[in-house]
């Protein structure tokens, strides 16, 4: 069967970006994971398997097949499941879960997570995960595996580390490492230091993801006037000031 332009090129650098994190799956035994919705703001509505879009409410559980799409000045929050991490899906996105599985080895515990951004931007933290897990997010300009971090992600493929490091695949042979505090696009290479902008708009949208707007405030870290380096918005430390700031 001849494959599709859209899911070779899927095909081909999801195997760039396995590769070059030396990921080793193993499928037996992995059971689906649930994936919560934690909270939302706006119109948010999605579909399962191809279905009609509904609204969704929060505290709904979601899984593989589901597809979200968010309204203007609106948002989604969701929990990954498994201590994976969280999602904020942003105004005007669609973003879809094509995977999410655990398979437990005996001594850990492996997790699937394969996302498709069609439209807009999405913020993620994704925490310290089994060596051998997967997370790995597909937009329709490149592919992107992801380490412990906190990220932002556009479906135009510019990604965006606020914390960790990346790496995301414009071909299959193409692929472009972002590490701490820098981004990189399609026609935004090489790597290179993000925008105090949109290490703000990563942390804030962290911030909203944790608290739903109603819970204590966690310590941005960045700010205009701060001088002594970065405060991480998923655990509070305090990061070195990095050579670019001046060291």
């Amino acid at each position: 069967m001849k494959l599709s332009p859209v899911f070779s090129f899927k095909a081909i650098a999801s195997l760039a970006v396995v590769a070059f994190w030396t990921l080793s799956l193993n499928a037996q035994n992995a059971t689906p994971r649930t994936v919560h919705v934690s909270g939302l703001a706006g119109t948010v509505s999605h579909s399962h398997a191809g279905g009609q879009f509904v609204p969704l409410a929060s505290g709904a559980k979601l899984g593989k097949g589901d597809v979200i799409k968010t309204g203007p000045g609106s948002h989604v929050d969701l929990d990954m499941g498994r201590n994976v991490g969280m999602v904020q899906v942003a105004p005007n996105s669609t973003f879809s879960i094509d995977e999410v599985t655990a398979t437990s080895t005996g001594t850990d515990m492996l997790t699937d997570t394969q996302v498709s951004l069609s439209a807009g931007t999405m913020y993620a933290k994704v925490n310290k995960l089994a060596k051998g897990s997967r997370y790995e997010i597909t937009t329709p300009k490149g592919i992107a595996g992801i380490r412990g971090s906190a990220l932002s992600m556009t479906a135009a493929g510019q990604l965006t580390m606020g914390e960790g490091e990346g790496g995301i695949a414009f071909g299959p042979t193409d692929v472009e490492i972002v590490h701490e505090k820098e981004t990189a696009g399609p026609s935004d290479r090489p790597s290179h230091p993000a925008s105090a902008q949109a290490l703000r708009e990563i942390v804030d949208a962290l911030r909203d993801a944790a608290t739903h707007g109603a819970g204590p405030e966690i310590r941005a870290f960045w700010s205009a006037d701060q001088e002594d380096g970065f405060i991480s918005p998923t655990t509070g430390a305090k990061a070195p000031t990095s050579p670019s700031q001046g060291e």
